[in-house]
């Protein structure tokens, strides 16, 4: 069974396996796990910047009927059009391997072109590697479907969507990765960011693109949100800002910062 292992422990995150699971434990915190979910919204930075948020979301997923995650994220690394799976039968890191599901992968490949195999988009990918730490923590026995998603215009999100509601579970739990405004200073993020959260709050899928597209908000995976967002039409239900914060409250830098936010989509 063909593998990915782990390229960004040891930068992203500790390559220890002892010093992870600390980490990581720490960053959950005491666990409440109160929120019945079936999407979360998770930071993809080093664990020392956006670590506290993503585990903000993490703590409080009830994981008892979570049997699959649907992890989707943006292209850092390789330039892509449409949704790119992987051929790969397992992921790994530090704290171990997680399986994929590689029956949906040859599903969402038979519906047409919008998915296909692109192994460099995700070989190099640390949007979705840096939740594999969390998952293993919280879901050892969960399947995977990771997914990177590059340039897409709304038909390809509605083909997309078609196309995952027909490998739907009701176990399935949708991750998706990102982070927020790059590089403004700690105030111009501040305005970018909040506006952002308060959009991402009502659900309204057609302000988010608006918003978008006139600037006054900005993320690295506005794909996923905006697909996120468009499969929240169709589900319903209530939307939690849980954290956010910037790269500044870990490195005091406020001339340059980078975004961070947590949230859940509830199920209806």
């Amino acid at each position: 069974m063909a593998s990915r292992r782990a390229r960004w422990a040891g930068q992203f995150y500790p390559a220890a396996a002892d010093e992870l699971e600390r980490m990581v434990d720490a960053m959950l915190g005491s666990r409440l796990s109160d929120l019945s979910a079936w999407a979360l919204i998770v930071p993809h930075a080093g664990y020392i910047y956006s670590g506290t948020t993503a585990g903000a979301a993490f703590a409080r997923l009830n994981t008892s009927d979570v049997k699959r995650v649907i992890l989707i994220g943006p292209s850092h690394h390789w330039p892509l059009a449409g949704f790119a799976l992987t051929g790969m039968g397992e992921w790994s890191c530090p704290l171990g391997d997680i399986p994929l599901d590689t029956a949906a992968a040859e599903t969402l490949l038979a519906s047409g072109p919008t998915f296909a195999i692109c192994e460099e988009a995700h070989s190099q990918e640390h949007s979705l590697e840096v939740q594999l730490p969390f998952i293993l923590r919280l879901l050892p026995d969960v399947e995977l479907l990771p997914i990177v998603m590059g340039h897409c215009d709304a038909s390809n999100r509605g083909d997309a969507l078609a196309a995952l509601e027909k490998i739907a579970s009701p176990g399935d739990l949708w991750l998706i990765s990102t982070d927020l405004s790059h590089f403004h200073t700690r105030r111009e993020a501040e305005k970018l960011d909040g506006e952002l959260a308060r959009i991402l709050a009502t659900g309204d899928a057609t302000s988010f693109e608006t918003a978008l597209r006139s600037g006054t908000i900005e993320a690295c995976g506005a794909g996923p949100l905006q697909l996120l967002l468009e499969e929240n039409i169709r589900r319903g239900g209530a939307i939690e800002i849980l954290h956010r914060c910037d790269s500044s409250d870990a490195s005091g830098d406020i001339s340059q910062v980078v975004g961070y936010l947590s949230a859940a989509f509830l199920k209806g």
